[in-house]
């Protein structure tokens, strides 16, 4: 009879173990990719966890009651050891989220539901755009250094830009994450509110805009492809793991772009795709005459170890062409280079810009705006 109850509690506190164990991972589902809120399934989820240890804690006294070889003792405690700091590891994951640079990570997507907002109804991460007569537009366009990936909404250098040009100028920010110099002249073209000042954002890659039209795309390998099935299926369950996987991959493709001859930096040293590129900025100076618009292009560099070399590629090849259209240009790389690396990246996972560096451009626009 006592065999028998201690069988029922060895097979109940698997039970639960089992149970609990996959309904926390499951919760992952509605932190990372649902609208829902994430600090209650965050809970349910740590709760989750901790029962599920101690159920399967449980399950091993109750087991090494049955079987009190010794090796077996061992192996339990090696298991119940393995499972406790994977679960530490998920929890810690589970609120420890920092913006990446991948943005299909599971922790940059929390990121994401955490700090992407506000999102106006045109899908900007902007106020709503509520043009004020008595007041002049300043449209910034961009890509996601520009819409301020990796920090907050107040520390994105338009938002600055618009507390502190209040009394003149309703600022709006067009800054979409992955577009290029084509998209944001068609961003320009259909937002609602016309410019009286533009900034344009500038980063190497939005050479891309050229590459498409000559049909180069930078070819690099997904480190998922080459996953067990098994594999594949923790790391897109797991924040632990996939936060692991995605460091490890970023590392591999980033390696992969410098060997690359078709990398965005090096084809500004090819004239057809540097001339196609020029071709897609004077669309922006065509439209500031036509409309009687101020055009400032913006050049940030990459902010990582390779920030004087995008600068010397990309920069000098952006600032020859403002100089030759009469553009105002600002290179922020001169007011960022002497900054330490953790000082200008969003976090040593996203090399997006830092709160400092978002600060450091704000001010530059400021003073140019001021002295018109």
């Amino acid at each position: 009879m006592k065999t028998n109850r201690i069988f029922f509690k060895l097979f109940l506190s698997l039970l639960v173990f089992v149970l609990l164990f996959i309904f926390s991972f499951k919760l992952n589902y509605f932190i990372a990719y649902t609208h829902h809120k994430i600090l209650i399934f965050a809970i349910l989820k740590t709760i989750s966890l901790i029962i599920s240890v101690f159920a399967f804690l449980s399950f091993s006294f109750y087991f090494s009651n049955i079987f009190s070889s010794k090796i077996i003792k061992n192996i339990t405690i090696s298991i119940f050891s393995i499972l406790l700091f994977f679960s530490i590891m998920e929890i810690i994951f589970t609120f420890y989220t920092p913006s990446t640079n991948v943005f299909t990570d599971l922790s940059n997507k929390i990121w994401q539901k955490k700090y992407w907002k506000p999102i106006n109804s045109l899908g900007y991460r902007d106020v709503e755009p509520n043009e004020k007569p008595d007041k002049k537009n300043i449209l910034v366009i961009g890509d996601s250094f520009v819409a301020g990936h990796g920090v907050k909404y107040e520390e994105v250098f338009s938002s600055i830009l618009r507390k502190e040009l209040r009394q003149q100028y309703n600022v709006y920010n067009l800054g979409v994450c992955g577009s290029h110099t084509e998209r944001e002249y068609d961003s320009l073209l259909t937002y609602p509110v016309k410019p009286d000042i533009i900034i344009l954002g500038y980063y190497h890659n939005d050479i891309e805009s050229a590459m498409i039209k000559h049909n180069i795309h930078s070819k690099f390998s997904n480190p998922k492809n080459k996953l067990s099935p098994f594999s594949k299926f923790i790391i897109d369950n797991s924040l632990f793991f996939n936060f692991l996987f995605s460091i490890k991959a970023k590392s591999q493709i980033s390696a992969e772009f410098m060997e690359s001859e078709q990398n965005d930096i090096l084809l500004y040293l090819n004239a057809d795709i540097w001339n196609t590129q020029k071709q897609s900025l004077k669309k922006f100076k065509e439209y500031s005459i036509e409309n009687n618009v101020k055009l400032i292009s913006l050049f940030i560099p990459g902010l990582g170890e390779g920030i004087a070399f995008t600068n010397v590629i990309a920069g000098k090849k952006i600032e020859e062409f403002c100089r030759e259209e009469n553009i105002e240009f600002i290179n922020i790389y001169p007011y960022i280079k002497n900054l330490p690396l953790s000082k200008r990246i969003a976090n040593k996972f996203d090399q997006h810009p830092s709160p400092e560096v978002h600060k450091i451009i704000a001010n530059k626009l400021i003073s140019i705006i001021n002295e018109k």
